[in-house]
């Protein structure tokens, strides 16, 4: 990526007309054990779908759904799993404003660098069930490593946003990953196992 590139991405915002942040659950009585801060004794872990994502850096765009024994906790997973690559967990874990000032910075110190580094944060969250959504993801340009959740949408939709993304995937200047909750929409999408 050029120096202008990077410094668009340093600007650039989350891409809110295609993406929903996965939501950090508020404190109180109904949060879930895995959830209860500063523990988490529990964090609901998928490493495939961690390795998955942070595999293949050089490849621009790879389509998976759960395998059918994963489906029934893969979105409470999935998200985990966004919170983790995309710094939240790390955010929230922040001792005070000034640890958490900090990762602002590195993340958009990374962004400045560009690159696939290890421990580089990624955007994360999942497509709104709209049409307005749907269209804005088929125009989606990451501005870092991306991981994008579909959890509801009809097969065809989801063939139609993949075809869209894989039609300027080689424009990417950074990966993205599409996690389909639903089964697979036709050839090409990966099954990762629980």
């Amino acid at each position: 990526m050029t120096l202008p590139g990077r410094l668009r991405a340093v600007a650039a915002g989350f891409d809110t007309a295609a993406l929903q942040a996965f939501p950090w659950p508020a404190p109180g009585p109904d949060l879930p054990d895995f959830l209860d801060p500063p523990e988490w004794p529990e964090w609901p872990e998928w490493p495939t779908l961690r390795h998955w994502c942070l595999a293949a850096p050089n490849q621009p765009l790879l389509l998976a759904v759960p395998a059918p024994e994963a489906r029934a906790t893969a979105a409470e997973r999935a998200a985990a799993v966004g919170l983790e690559l995309d710094g939240t967990r790390l955010l929230m874990d922040g001792r005070g404003p000034l640890a958490r000032l900090a990762l602002r910075l590195r993340v958009k110190w990374q962004d400045l660098r560009g690159g696939m580094p290890d421990g580089r944060v990624w955007d994360s969250g999942r497509v709104p069930p709209t049409a307005a959504a749907h269209a804005a993801l088929q125009r989606f340009v990451p501005r870092r490593p991306s991981l994008i959740v579909v959890d509801s949408a009809a097969a065809a939709d989801v063939q139609r946003l993949a075809h869209a993304l894989r039609a300027r995937s080689a424009s990417f200047a950074c990966p993205v990953r599409v996690l389909w909750l639903g089964p697979a929409p036709g050839p090409g999408w990966a099954q990762l196992p629980a």
